[in-house]
C-alpha cells in the first residue's frame, strides 16, 4: 500500500514536470505574436468606446491577454469583442478590472 502510494506520487511528479516544460518559441512566432499584439492595441485605441487606463495587451500563440482598467462591464466586454475580431487572435483572456465611476 505504501509502495503503491509512493509510486503514484512519483508518477504524478514526473508527469507534472513533463507538462511544465514548454518548448521555446521561434523568432517567427515571437514576431507574429508581437504584430498581433500591436494590432489588438491599435484596434482597442481606435474604438469609439476606448478608455482603458493602463491597458496592456500580450499575445502568446494567438491568445490575446488583456489587462488594465475599465469603468463598467460593457466597456470591459467590448474589449473582448474588439480583440476577437483582430486577425491572428484565436482566443482572448480578458483580465481587465472594472472600477467604479467615470
Amino acid at each position: 500500500m505504501i509502495r503503491a502510494r509512493a509510486l503514484g506520487g512519483l508518477a504524478a511528479a514526473l508527469l507534472a514536470g513533463a507538462c511544465a516544460h514548454v518548448p521555446p518559441r521561434s523568432p517567427a512566432q515571437v514576431a507574429a505574436d508581437t504584430a498581433t499584439s500591436e494590432r489588438v492595441y491599435a484596434a482597442l485605441k481606435g474604438s469609439p468606446r476606448y478608455f482603458y487606463p493602463a491597458l496592456e495587451v500580450r499575445v502568446d500563440d494567438g491568445v490575446a491577454y488583456l489587462t488594465g482598467l475599465a469603468f463598467d462591464g460593457p466597456d470591459r466586454d467590448a474589449a473582448t469583442w474588439i480583440a476577437r475580431d483582430v486577425p491572428g487572435v484565436r482566443a482572448v483572456t480578458n483580465a481587465i478590472e472594472v472600477v467604479a465611476g467615470r
